[in-house]
């Protein structure tokens, strides 16, 4: 037997298995903003309808500056969201400021009194909570109390109601984001091999059909290898499932550093490795390279012709125990293995 394995624990080497899609940043991302828009939009209509029905100059001009306020904020809101909105609220408070000194404004003619600084201000005060936080909220509230209160019962008014919308935006923001921090890390974790940090088997069949894509636009084959650790077993046997972990991990750092950053790398099983590579003709080069560091390693691999994932690592399959079959002769024994884990793991 082997000395025990002591003192070391595996480390992911590589998280993300491929790089994830990307957007232009021209499309507004995140259902934040898409719920921002709707409610807006919803406004604008309400508005719009009440000032053709009751209102007068003051309310149309403001329905169709609110409109087209919203044009820039489209436009820009994915580059920087919280700022984006946060401005376009102080710009609605600046418009709702200006509507309620208009004297031929519904908000004199119908006598709003106190309430009425506290219900324009309410809804860009809840976005101001939502994108800016608790700065935002305060930010906003003292805005609607300075700027659109003249009486002491206003600012009482405007503290209460502003401040309460305010908050519930700060509290559906945070919840929110907290919502999506969580979904994310889950959508990673179910995407990830724990023991290594490379994608699973459920990455590798999620990848494939986008990397095939990308293949075909680019006109460059893709290729997928097939790995496998030979000696696992008697590494878990000899010096223990640390070491057989330590080895794992000490080859997907290896793979992920030998491999380029576009290319999709798996651990799909006990001992087996896959990875999907853009733009290789065979995996000849790549196999030369790993085997200067881990010669007992297997690989088989098979360039995508249009079938399916399981046809195609069937023909990897193939190749890789064709391999095996080719190298068992050349395997190395306890003793050698023994020096090979020695120079590879720090025992």
């Amino acid at each position: 037997m082997g000395r025990p394995f002591e003192g070391f624990m595996p480390g992911a080497s590589r998280v993300s298995s491929t790089p994830p899609q990307r957007t232009g940043s021209s499309h507004v991302r995140g259902t934040l903003q898409r719920n921002f828009f709707a409610v807006q939009i919803a406004c604008i209509v309400l508005g719009g309808f009440i000032s053709i029905v009751w209102g007068g100059p003051p309310e149309w001009g403001i329905s169709l500056l609110w409109a087209l306020s919203l044009v820039p904020v489209w436009l820009s809101i994915a580059r920087a969201p919280a700022a984006i909105v946060s401005c376009h609220s102080l710009v609605q408070m600046l418009l709702l400021w200006w509507w309620l000194g208009q004297p031929a404004g519904m908000a004199s003619t119908w006598g709003a009194g106190l309430l009425a600084p506290a219900f324009v201000a309410a809804l860009p005060a809840f976005w101001l909570g939502v994108f800016g936080g608790w700065a935002g909220a305060a930010a906003g509230t003292v805005f609607a109390v300075s700027a659109l209160c003249d009486t002491p019962g206003e600012r009482l008014a405007a503290v209460f109601g502003v401040g309460l919308s305010a908050a519930v935006g700060q509290s559906y923001g945070s919840i929110h984001r907290n919502l999506l921090r969580a979904r994310r890390r889950l959508r990673v974790e179910a995407l990830t091999e724990p023991a290594t940090g490379l994608g699973n088997l459920r990455a590798l069949e999620r990848d494939f059909p986008r990397l095939r894509a990308q293949a075909a636009r680019a006109g460059v084959p893709l290729l997928l290898t097939m790995w496998d650790l030979d000696g696992l077993k008697l590494v878990n046997d000899t010096w223990g499932h640390a070491a057989g972990d330590a080895l794992l991990s000490s080859f997907a750092e290896t793979f992920a550093k030998t491999s380029r950053a576009a290319d999709g790398l798996y651990r799909i099983g006990g001992d087996e490795f896959a990875g999907l590579h853009l733009g290789l003709h065979d995996g000849s080069l790549l196999s030369a390279r790993l085997r200067q560091r881990f010669s007992m390693v297997s690989v088989g691999w098979a360039r995508d012709e249009g079938e399916e994932l399981v046809s195609l690592r069937h023909r990897a399959d193939r190749e890789l125990y064709k391999d095996k079959h080719r190298r068992r002769e050349r395997r190395a024994d306890r003793a050698g293995l023994a020096a090979f884990v020695e120079r590879v793991l720090p025992l």
